[in-house]
């Protein structure tokens, strides 16, 4: 009985696991413009030179202002703008389409 409620138990972690990388989706460009918006609003909407409408609601990817790390995320995306960087961004899509960012990454 055990061994049956291990194995029920760890399907279940696999399964949680597999649906949520799958709707996670990294996108990777340039920053061509940005927007700050009101809290809870996206925030701080991104557009990347390689993102468009079909990949994402109005072509940006956001942060909120609630967001975990959102002082640090903020900051080095404005320095990544100014500075020309490339970033990799590891988006979500809500049901809306809206693309929110994860993590990232500036090289």
């Amino acid at each position: 009985m055990r061994n049956l409620i291990n194995i029920f138990f760890i399907s279940a972690i696999t399964l949680i696991l597999t649906l949520t990388s799958a709707q996670a989706e990294v996108y990777t460009g340039k920053i061509t413009q940005m927007f700050a918006a009101g809290p809870g609003n996206y925030a701080l909407r991104v557009y990347l030179d390689s993102v468009n409408s079909n990949m994402c609601q109005y072509a940006f990817i956001y942060i909120n202002a609630d967001d975990g790390n959102y002082q640090v995320y903020s900051s080095l995306l404005m320095s990544s703008w100014v500075a020309g960087k490339t970033i990799e961004a590891t988006i979500t899509k809500d049901s809306q389409g809206f693309c929110h960012i994860v993590e990232f990454y500036a090289r």
